[in-house]
């Protein structure tokens, strides 16, 4: 067997990788629900793994793909601070 090639990762070593636990609105599109089922709703917890592309006080821009080489970005989330339970480097 030879040796591995080496992981061409592009510029993805210029941001950090991470895993995001956060919190996402719930909702109904029903126009009329029973008032014990509205009470029974609770946010989704949602997990999501990508790159920091930028950081401010309220809020992370998150992408989850990362072109190696044209300097692409897909699968982009602004989220809040305020909704982000936990933030871990992977």
């Amino acid at each position: 067997m030879g040796r591995p090639k080496p992981l061409n990762t592009g510029n993805a070593s210029n941001y950090k990788h991470v895993v995001v636990v956060w919190l996402d609105i719930a909702g109904k599109d029903e126009a009329w629900v029973e008032i014990s089922e509205a009470k029974s709703m609770k946010p989704g917890r949602m997990v999501t793994s990508g790159w920091i592309l930028k950081e401010e006080e309220n809020y992370i821009v998150l992408a989850s793909s990362l072109d190696t080489q044209e300097g692409l970005a897909g699968n982009i989330n602004a989220i809040p601070r305020c909704v982000i339970e936990t933030i871990r480097k992977v």
